[in-house]
């Protein structure tokens, strides 16, 4: 119990811990609100085409800044990238409005540090539901003071200068789709934008993404030896852009590729298209004798 007391702070006390619940629960809550109404608006009046294609356009940028950036390279460093892309990976990150940079990476290195034990924020152990979302009610998070990574962004002026607006970034990341609408269905579109491309949108990456804390540590396959319950679950391969070969992250953490191919870890893909365009380079993959070594055994490569 000493770790948790050394490096898990409370999330806030008193007024500041009722208006952290309370924010929390609009983000919980209004999203599946958001979906009831597009139902009901998709039955009364067909969505355009603007309308899903602003969701898709808004979708895969905003959720490769939670695992291309968050994860792959402010968490991870799977490799190197320039000053102007790690701008854009930031302010893509904190438009998915999953929390400051500097707190998401405290809390995952957290999590691979205490997979799967009473410390870790977020394991199944406790449940699904807590995996899933429950665990961000609790009244603790990691110290970003206690990792060398996140004590090094928390030196940054950048990613300090990012995390301290994102209130700003968050209204930007639901409201900012708004005239895009305007552009293609006047007042309407506008709605019709905001629900899709903002609040739905929010909805799924966030709901993507804890899926990888819950139904990646439940259900799915283990190729690879880890001391955890971590698994790799295909079919959310595409929605998650590869995160979902969970496992095979907690094998290799540090490696810039998850899934098994360019096309089933549409993570790596970009990865590779900044590398060809000499915007990416010291990409870390493990070797064939990396994955040989911590193959299951009968496992085939």
């Amino acid at each position: 119990m000493a770790s948790r007391s050394r490096h898990l702070i409370s999330a806030g006390e008193g007024l500041q811990r009722q208006l952290h619940l309370a924010i929390l629960g609009l983000v919980v809550v209004v999203p599946y609100a958001a979906v009831g109404a597009a139902v009901w608006f998709l039955w009364n009046r067909w969505f355009s085409w603007g309308d899903l294609i602003l969701l898709v356009a808004t979708y895969i940028p905003i959720a490769a800044g939670v695992t291309v950036g968050l994860h792959r390279y402010f968490t991870h460093r799977s490799f190197e990238t320039t000053r102007a892309v790690r701008l854009i990976l930031a302010v893509l990150a904190l438009l998915a409005l999953e929390g400051t940079i500097t707190q998401w990476v405290a809390n995952h290195l957290w999590h691979h540090a205490h997979a799967d034990t009473d410390d870790d924020l977020h394991s199944p152990i406790h449940g699904l539901w807590h995996a899933h979302v429950g665990w961000m009610f609790q009244n603790r998070q990691a110290d970003p003071q206690a990792f060398g990574i996140t004590r090094a962004l928390l030196a940054d002026r950048d990613i300090q200068r990012l995390d301290r607006r994102f209130g700003l970034i968050a209204l930007i990341s639901i409201a900012g789709v708004g005239p895009i609408g305007y552009l293609y269905g006047g007042w309407s579109g506008v709605a019709s934008a905001i629900l899709l491309g903002g609040v739905i949108r929010f909805f799924l990456v966030h709901h993507f993404t804890w899926s990888i804390n819950s139904l990646c540590h439940a259900i799915g396959d283990r190729p690879y030896r880890s001391n955890d319950s971590s698994t790799d679950l295909w079919p959310l391969a595409w929605p998650t852009l590869g995160e979902a070969f969970h496992r095979t992250h907690h094998a290799f953490p540090w490696s810039a590729r998850q899934g098994t191919a360019w096309w089933n870890d549409p993570s790596y893909a970009i990865i590779r298209l900044l590398a060809a365009g000499r915007l990416a380079w010291n990409i870390r993959l493990p070797t064939a004798a990396q994955y040989a070594a911590k193959r299951e055994p009968g496992r085939q490569g």
